[in-house]
């Protein structure tokens, strides 16, 4: 069911991780910059955090510097105000600054995926899905972030029993086998599905691509209306 729905919504966008910004950036910035755009882009648009960014980038330059971003607080706050959340998001950035200075930026890409990954969740504001996020764009590590619009489809169709977070993001790795590709693909196309139609209001179940198999379509009786 997973890859049916997978590969109908590749179709459906003509989606290829390839073309997607993150994918992208995940290669061009290095993993200090890239731990750093991920922080920006909590709770905030794509649009947003990537403005924060390039404010940062404006004032300190590339690569971006940890040190300077530790000795310039104030510049650092105004930079990524435009993000929200920015004195919660500038703890965040600054201890992961402290990590960086304190182990160099290599270790990030040569250490072991699950070392990275405690280190990582020991940083207060760093979670699951941020640090997830990092592993698998960045490291190719073969994980599944799992953010709001995965869950509501996950709950809506529904992928798993529980739609707790470990639930779904180990239905998917079973699923896809390691395939990282796959599993990169997997997590940004459902979460364009969501943005674009299967929204959290006003779900756009209509022009859904995979409506026939989703039981929330059914309760809402939409595909009895559809087949009128």
């Amino acid at each position: 069911m997973i890859r049916e729905i997978i590969n109908r919504l590749i179709s459906y966008y003509k989606f290829r991780v390839e073309d997607s910004p993150i994918y992208k950036l995940s290669r061009e910035l290095t993993p200090y910059e890239f731990l750093i755009l991920i922080v920006l882009s909590q709770n905030t648009s794509d649009k947003l955090a990537k403005r924060a960014f390039d404010n940062l980038v404006s004032r300190f330059g590339r690569p971006l510097d940890p040190v300077k971003i530790v000795k310039n607080p104030n510049d650092v706050i105004e930079c990524i105000r435009v993000s929200g959340m920015y004195k919660r998001k500038y703890e965040t950035i600054r201890n992961i600054s402290d990590l960086v200075i304190e182990r160099g930026q290599d270790f990030l890409d040569n250490e072991d995926p699950s070392t990275i990954r405690r280190i990582l969740l020991s940083i207060d504001g760093l979670g699951r899905k941020s640090v997830d996020v990092f592993l698998l764009f960045r490291r190719f590590y073969p994980t599944f972030p799992v953010d709001t619009h995965i869950r509501r489809i996950s709950s809506r169709i529904p992928l798993v029993e529980k739609v707790d977070y470990d639930s779904i993001s180990n239905t998917f790795i079973r699923e896809f086998n390691n395939d990282v590709k796959m599993l990169m693909t997997a997590h940004l196309v459902l979460i364009k599905h969501g943005r674009e139609v299967c929204r959290a209001l006003s779900p756009r179940c209509g022009i859904c691509p995979i409506v026939d198999m989703c039981e929330y379509a059914r309760s809402r009786e939409i595909l009895q209306n559809k087949r009128l």
